[in-house]
């Protein structure tokens, strides 16, 4: 009785130590010298492309927006002009969002979508993939919503088969 006791207590432990191994916690920080700070469960750099990969529960946060989605991508510019190699600064260039995204303006606006693509040069977002836009008072969507950071203005398109739409109150 004694050693089937024993026994019991090294398989508890051995389950409490396996399910401690299996928690995922999510990582996070900041990319190269940009403002955005970005986490998410599952991280993949490529160092040949620059680029990294964050998938499930990934979040960015930069002074401009706040975006949430299932999958990440980062890529960033080298800055390979400095004579310091040690030293090379990384900007975001480009940011690809998919699945479930949902951006929150800093002027109050609400983005929702399957895919968003910000470029920094153009301080654009573009939302693909039945993208909607939220307002105080108003609700847009259309095939392809094209977001402007600098001015809080957006341009909507509409799909070959269906008008855009929008809920406008007064």
């Amino acid at each position: 009785m004694k050693d089937l006791f024993s026994l019991f207590k090294i398989y508890l432990l051995l389950l409490i130590v396996s399910a401690i191994a299996s928690i995922s916690f999510a990582a996070e920080g900041f990319v190269g010298d940009s403002n955005l700070h970005v986490e998410g469960d599952k991280w993949e750099f490529k160092s040949a492309d620059n680029t990294l990969i964050i998938r499930k529960n990934a979040k960015a946060k930069s002074t401009d927006f706040e975006l949430e989605c299932e999958e990440l991508t980062v890529i960033q510019e080298d800055d390979s002009s400095s004579t310091d190699k040690k030293h090379t600064s990384e900007k975001v260039k480009e940011l690809i969002a998919i699945d479930n995204v949902v951006i929150q303006m800093k002027n109050g606006y609400t983005a929702f979508s399957g895919r968003a693509e910000y470029f920094k040069d153009t301080q654009k977002i573009i939302l693909k993939d039945n993208p909607v836009i939220r307002t105080d008072k108003n609700l847009v969507k259309g095939c392809i919503i094209i977001y402007h950071l600098d001015t809080g203005s957006y341009n909507i398109e509409s799909c070959p088969d269906q008008q855009a739409t929008g809920n406008i109150i007064q």
